[in-house]
């Protein structure tokens, strides 16, 4: 899986990991290849997993770092209570994106952290961050 740089509309997609295993699953959400990513346009994130989707301004954004995701947290679509959404496919190539308020919306829930697993974990990472110095 690829992730597509169209770096002349100003817009960088990073793909959704998707474990082959979970695919199943992950059809009931809608979750293909097509529709699950996140997406740097302009001066936002767009975040698509599935039917999904929501856009995160990047001066929302207080830090990003890899993490671990277990396996009994879940795949697909995760809410808590503490304010945090996972888009998850896969327990590799997790991110968590702090956010300064809670601005994420998912079933009446504003998430103020969010977990998203990716293909390119690394490259996102150093794009996200150099964005948040500009």
């Amino acid at each position: 899986m690829e992730n597509v740089h169209e770096e002349d509309t100003m817009m960088t997609r990073f793909t959704i990991r998707r474990d082959l295993a979970w695919t199943p699953f992950l059809l009931l959400l809608g979750a293909i290849e097509s529709n699950s990513f996140v997406e740097f346009d302009g001066d936002q994130l767009k975040l698509r997993f599935g039917g999904y989707s929501a856009m995160v301004p990047i001066s929302a954004v207080d830090s990003i770092q890899s993490t671990n995701w277990a396996i009994w947290r879940g795949i697909g679509i995760r809410v808590s209570l503490n304010q945090r959404i996972g888009l998850i496919g896969s327990t590799a190539g997790v991110v968590q994106i702090n956010l300064s308020t809670p601005c994420v919306p998912f079933l009446g829930v504003k998430a103020n952290t969010l977990f998203v697993s990716l293909d390119d974990p690394a490259g996102f990472i150093n794009m996200l961050e150099a964005k948040m110095v500009n």
